[in-house]
Order: structure tokens, then C-alpha cells, then sequence
């Protein structure tokens, strides 16, 4: 049985929530920084927004799939446009690093 269809598959699933997860991490800088979070940068500011955004718990948040959770922020991701080096790296490994001619 020819597995090669199943793996790039799931392949390909992984690297989707790769990015997903990278581009809330960098999304949730911009967010400590534009909400003058002091503890908090990446995921967790993400997560802390959305816990006074909309009194979610963070066992409510934690239980949200990151795609759950890109979602949640939609809106308040219509301006913001990724950095110009953290779009550059994302490219640079996704090129290099996890295409699968490389493995």
C-alpha cells in the first residue's frame, strides 16, 4: 500500500498549524505592543487579549484549536500586516527547511 498520499498529507497539515501558530506569536507582539502589555508578548498576549476581550477563561482559550483561535482574532487582524523580517523567515524555512524534496 502506497502511504506517500497520506503522509504529504499530513505533511501538509502540520506546516498549516506551523504557520498559523507562527503568525499568532508575531501577530501577539504587535499586540503587546500596541496594548502596552508589560508580562506578556507572543501567544500568551494573544491569549490574554482574548481573556479581556471576551471573559473567556484560560482553559476556554487553551481548549481552541489555533485555527479556533486565528479566527477569534479576524478582526482585529484587518490592518495589521506582518512584519517584513518575520514574513522573510517564515518564506526562507518554508523554502529550505520543510519542502519535502529537502528530506
Amino acid at each position: 500500500m502506497d502511504r506517500k498520499p497520506y503522509y504529504l498529507d499530513l505533511y501538509r497539515k502540520v506546516l498549516e498549524e506551523a504557520r498559523i501558530g507562527y503568525t499568532l506569536a508575531i501577530f501577539g507582539d504587535h499586540l503587546a505592543a500596541q496594548q502596552g502589555y508589560e508580562k506578556h508578548t507572543g501567544l500568551d498576549a494573544v491569549h490574554y487579549f482574548l481573556m479581556q476581550k471576551h471573559h473567556w477563561t484560560r482553559g476556554q482559550i487553551q481548549a481552541m484549536t489555533q485555527a479556533d483561535i486565528l479566527f477569534a482574532m479576524s478582526e482585529e487582524f484587518e490592518l495589521w500586516t506582518m512584519p517584513d523580517d518575520a514574513r522573510q523567515v517564515l518564506a526562507d524555512v518554508a523554502e529550505h527547511h520543510f519542502s519535502p524534496s529537502s528530506n
